[in-house]
């Protein structure tokens, strides 16, 4: 990746680490309602979703976390599940009463339901404009560490990815059945040899794990299949341990110890997290470049304080706000409409404003004309009627003169008949 707009003219071998904050920031997230939940809120999420969406198991679990952590102040999921899954354990492995309570298994089981529900709601079909300029900016050979469950830049990557997104390897690991769903249309010309990777050392949201545990099949985003193919958020974190997650902190390992940059979106590199920070620690060096985009200052904070011993003495370091000003420094995608130039805009409604008033001063004109015109014939009008009535004067004076002369020949002609007679 190359980010000459932030003062990185270099291309740079490049690991883009996403955290929840870049689902958050999505160009397609509803401003109202539900939102892509992040681990501090995921149960108030939760109990936006609309009626139609919630099991009676749910309420159930609304009621036990109310009961269990207090009304007011839900328990993050992280806390959650680490306590509930110790309580269930502990209920398991000490058990005197000869029956072991199920209730904590239970509402584990319906929590891990809820996860992919949650998620489809508050995301459904969206595809963010953000996410595929980060893919477009993308080249061969870089990679994308994605701590969440969403598909989003998997959707990014099947949109734009074109021939550098082959998602029966992408992930790290070899898919045992379904890539066709996630791949995308096919393009002309030879497959790269170095394609993107998208590691998700949690798991995803589109990923069925059989029940033999060794293959994983590609399947639609948050299905039911897909409970059993994510990481809980828990501070054991033995299940990475278990393929195929080993085989993605593995290769996160390995492109994370060639990055020459590293871009952090959304990602606050929280205390409790030790084994991903001690992978930053362990195999990210000789960073070029680290860019960090978290609207939390604390949050940039910690990520530069993990990162700073792998700085070079010249490395650049940039701090950004949100996933959508980071991507106003990238090319738009190739499914956005193109760019508004302000001020091309403003001169292109200049020149129409001038044009209207062109016509306006013609159309003025034309109906100026056209009443001098009518002035003109109304005069004429009037000339003719005012001629008209002098006519008509003077024939009325001359009708007592005819009616006389007429009397007269009336008189001589009486006359000229008697003398005759």
């Amino acid at each position: 990746m190359r980010l000459s707009s932030l003062g990185i003219n270099k291309e740079l071998p490049t690991v883009a680490v996403l955290g929840a904050g870049a689902s958050r920031g999505a160009s397609c997230v509803r401003k109202v309602g539900i939102a892509p939940p992040v681990d501090a809120d995921f149960f108030v999420q939760a109990q936006r979703m609309p009626s139609s969406e919630l099991l009676k198991r749910d309420h159930e679990l609304f009621a036990f976390i109310r009961a269990e952590f207090g009304p007011s102040d839900p328990p993050t999921l992280e806390v959650f599940f680490t306590q509930i899954a110790a309580v269930d354990r502990f209920h398991h492995e000490f058990n005197i009463k000869g029956r072991v309570s199920a209730r904590f298994s239970a509402h584990l089981g319906t929590l891990r339901s809820l996860i992919p529900r949650v998620f489809r709601v508050a995301l459904g079909d969206c595809d963010c404009f953000w996410h595929e300029r980060i893919v477009t900016a993308l080249r061969t050979g870089d990679a994308v560490l994605s701590f969440n469950y969403d598909t989003l830049f998997d959707r990014a990557l099947r949109s734009v990815g074109g021939k550098r997104w082959l998602p029966e390897v992408g992930y790290g690991f070899d898919m045992a059945s379904g890539s066709d769903l996630w791949s995308p249309p096919p393009r002309p010309g030879p497959a790269v040899k170095r394609p993107i990777l998208l590691l998700k050392p949690h798991g995803s949201l589109n990923w069925h794990i059989g029940e033999d545990g060794q293959g994983v099949s590609m399947v639609d985003e948050y299905a039911p299949t897909t409970t059993g193919s994510i990481v809980p958020p828990t501070l054991d974190k033995t299940a990475v341990g278990q393929w195929p997650w080993s085989e993605v902190w593995r290769a996160a390992r390995r492109v994370l110890g060639s990055a020459r940059m590293l871009v952090v979106i959304g990602y606050s590199v929280p205390a409790t997290d030790q084994l991903s920070q001690a992978l930053l620690r362990a195999d990210v060096n000789k960073l070029s470049a680290l860019v960090v985009v978290n609207p939390d200052p604390e949050a940039r904070r910690r990520v530069i304080d993990v990162m700073s011993s792998a700085l070079e003495s010249t490395a650049s370091v940039v701090e950004l706000q949100t996933i959508e000003e980071f991507a106003s420094y990238l090319p738009p995608g190739p499914n956005e409409s193109p760019p508004v130039d302000p001020l091309a805009e403003l001169a292109k409604l200049h020149r129409q404003m001038r044009l209207n008033l062109r016509e306006l001063a013609q159309a003025q004109g034309q109906l100026e004309e056209s009443h001098g015109s009518l002035e003109e014939e109304q005069r004429e009008l009037k000339s003719t009627v005012e001629e008209m009535e002098t006519t008509v004067e003077d024939l009325s004076s001359c009708a007592d003169e005819v009616q006389r002369l007429t009397d007269e020949v009336r008189e001589i002609d009486a006359r000229i008949d008697s003398i005759l007679g």
